[in-house]
């Protein structure tokens, strides 16, 4: 679901694992404006106090049907679905929980 933070296949590199925040679902069109992410030309609110926002611009590109489109919670250092495109279903490994290294920020994970 929309939020959640998933492990999946690198599309850069499929032997490597990336994990996101999984933003943007199959069919809908996605832009970032000044930093706000759009789905739909609306503003998607929820995710905003998980992201850090930069005052990037990205967009509009609709997402095709089987694919994902996933942003890093530290939008201005992460490499993400604006730069290497969208991760099919098939490259989806599973939900991340919790962090454990470096054992000082071992966390839980929302």
């Amino acid at each position: 679901q929309r939020g959640e933070i998933i492990l999946f296949k690198a599309p850069p590199d499929p032997s490597k694992e990336f994990v996101k925040r999984l933003v943007g679902l199959p069919g809908e069109t996605i832009a970032v404006r000044n930093g706000d992410i759009m789905i739909d030309g609306k503003p998607l609110p929820a995710l905003s106090p998980l992201i850090r926002k930069d005052r990037a611009n990205f967009g509009p590109v609709k997402i095709p049907a089987g694919s994902y489109f996933f942003m890093g919670d530290n939008r201005a250092n992460s490499a993400d679905s604006r730069y290497w495109g969208f991760v099919k279903k098939d490259a989806l490994i599973g939900q991340a929980f919790f962090t454990y290294w470096p054992p000082t920020h071992i966390r839980i994970l929302h």
